[in-house]
């Protein structure tokens, strides 16, 4: 997404930051593909996926990571925030109750330690559910952002819908995080 002036890779976390402003994408055709060397293996590891959205449909992939048979995503389901994980071809899926708040909002994602899914909004847990482990093996597709194609990762045709809204200060971390650091992101 030529909007993304820099994507900055530390060991075990990438962010990708528009220096302050927000890269905007069109629903139809923006993305982010990243190439499986340029990110970290997520193997046995937990991660969290965090970004401010201000979303402008109600149905997309904030960021997907992997396929049919391993991998994890970050999307929109009716306006509601939604972490799915697939473990070795079984797909679990967490959706919040709630849809988001008009404006600006910080969703963020996990897959913890026993396969514990959490979504939490502005800081504040809204649902939680369970996969059945960690990722045993890295995806083979690419990091992307903005939609879930080639070998989805996610079943239903509209939760793979391209992300439609702006986006800033996304974050994949691979390790622990604690809800306390995902409220103070939040801030």
């Amino acid at each position: 997404h030529r909007d993304l002036h820099r994507l900055i890779r530390r060991q075990r976390q990438m962010c990708i930051r528009d220096r302050g402003k927000a890269a905007l994408f069109d629903g139809k055709t923006s993305v982010l593909d990243l190439p499986r060397g340029a990110c970290p293996a997520p193997r046995l590891t937990q991660i969290t996926i965090m970004a401010w959205l201000k979303p402008s449909k109600p149905d997309g992939v904030i960021l997907a990571h992997g396929g049919n048979a391993w991998g994890y995503c970050l999307h929109l389901v009716g306006g509601k925030p939604a972490f799915s994980a697939r473990v070795n071809k079984a797909l679990a899926t967490v959706v919040a109750k709630e849809k988001l708040p008009d404006g600006w909002t910080h969703v963020a994602g996990t897959l913890a330690k026993g396969g514990r899914i959490a979504i939490y909004v502005n800081g504040r847990q809204v649902a939680r559910g369970k996969a059945p482990a960690l990722l045993g093996a890295d995806p083979y597709d690419n990091l992307q952002i903005g939609v879930d194609a080639g070998s989805p990762i996610l079943d239903d045709q509209r939760s793979r819908e391209h992300y439609g809204g702006l986006l800033d200060d996304l974050k994949l971390i691979y390790g622990p995080v604690t809800a306390a650091q995902i409220a103070k992101e939040s801030k």
